[in-house]
Parts: structure tokens; sequence; C-alpha cells
């Protein structure tokens, strides 16, 4: 699952004047070369958006907490400058009154958009930039505090080439803390999967709950 966050000016947020759940805006923008030297094309999101799925609002990518949505996206779709739609937030939860007030009193400051890139949706031009011109999946968009902030603004968990260059026990525990687990539980399922390789004994009914609980999680990430 990747990430990627714009500034509240580029998404054009516009809440309707009759319904101040309701606003308007970009969650993606095309041909622009973000952090992560990714520049996502024209109609990369043509054939998820076909399919129908549900998206829905989050903040700061809350399903990675166990956070409900605070909201949906209507109307999805590709303009010539990006991915645009009206989302309604659920005003009678004081999670999405939060949401709505943080906006308006500009502490939350864009949005950003949690997808899957299809395993052949993607190439490198010349410069190295990766060209993304094909989503397997759109998760959500969220309203977001800090899309400024570097590591807010790309929070990428690349499974179809970033696990291939892991080659260290360290460098699978960063790749796992991206996805929203802590130091304590990246480092457990690390020394479960080694156990398992090893055939070590079955662990224990907490360590065992605490496994199912950190691989529910993962599976939500892709």
């Amino acid at each position: 699952m990747e990430f990627k966050s714009i500034v509240l000016n580029a998404c054009e947020v516009k809440f309707a004047k009759e319904d101040p759940g309701f606003f308007t805006g970009y969650g993606a923008v095309f041909n622009n070369l973000d952090f992560k030297d990714d520049i996502i094309m024209p109609g990369a999101f043509a054939e998820v958006l076909k399919i129908g799925d549900p998206v829905d609002v989050y903040v700061n990518h809350g399903w990675l907490r166990g956070e409900l949505p605070v909201g949906r996206w209507h109307g999805l779709q590709e303009d010539t400058k990006g991915l645009f739609g009206e989302a309604a937030l659920m005003m009678q939860m004081p999670s999405a009154q939060d949401a709505y007030w943080s906006v308006k009193g500009d502490l939350a400051r864009g949005l950003s958009v949690a997808f899957v890139v299809h395993p052949n949706g993607y190439d490198f031009n010349l410069d190295g930039h990766r060209i993304i011109h094909r989503m397997q999946k759109l998760k959500e968009i969220s309203i977001t505090t800090d899309p400024a902030n570097e590591k807010t603004q790309i929070v990428s968990v690349k499974f179809n080439h970033d696990i291939e260059k892991a080659q260290s026990e360290r460098d699978i525990e960063d790749l796992l803390r991206e996805t929203g687990l802590n130091k304590m539980e990246s480092k457990a399922l690390l020394s479960r999967v080694k156990n398992i390789l090893i055939g070590n004994v079955a662990p224990s009914d907490v360590e065992a709950k605490s496994m199912a609980t950190i691989l529910d999680r993962l599976k939500k990430i892709g």
C-alpha cells in the first residue's frame, strides 16, 4: 500500500454552503514528480474507478489504527488535473466534526490517497523516475494534517520492488513499521517468522493472540 499527499491549496478543497458535511477536492494530481521520484499519469485510476468499490474518507489513514471512516467519496473521476470527487462527512460522528473543523481552521492541510500499484502498472523513465500508469486498488482518500512533511507526503511500502532490496532483519523491520506496526510489533512478527522457519515450538496463547492481531492489520494493508 502506498500513500501520496498534496497540500490543501493544490487539492482545491471546497465545502458546500448548504451542507457543511460535503466537500470537493483532488485526492491525487497527475504529472507531478513527488519526493519518491514517482509520477502518476492520467488514466492510472481508470480501471479501479470502473470497478466501483466504495472509497472512504479517513483522517491520517486511520484504518491502519483500526479507526472508523469519517465519510465516503462519491463521483470520483479523473479530469485533466487529477483524481477529483465529492466527499460526504458523517457529521453525526464527533470524529467527522473534528475533521471538518480541522480543515476549516487550517489545521488539516491536505488530502492523501492510499492505493496499490498494479504489478505491471509502472515503468521507469531515463531519469529513473517511476511512471505509474495503472492502479490495482484504491483504498481510501484521507484528510491529512501535514502533507508538507516529507515522511507524511510519501509513505510507502512498495512490495513490488522494495522487499527485493531488503538485505537484513533491520530492512524488513523498517518495511513493517511503514505499514503501521510499531517497533515491538515488527520485532514480534520477525521473531515469529524465524520460529516458523526453524521449526520451534508453538507460541503461547498470549503470543498467538498478539500475532493474530498483527497479521490482521497486515491483511488490511494489501
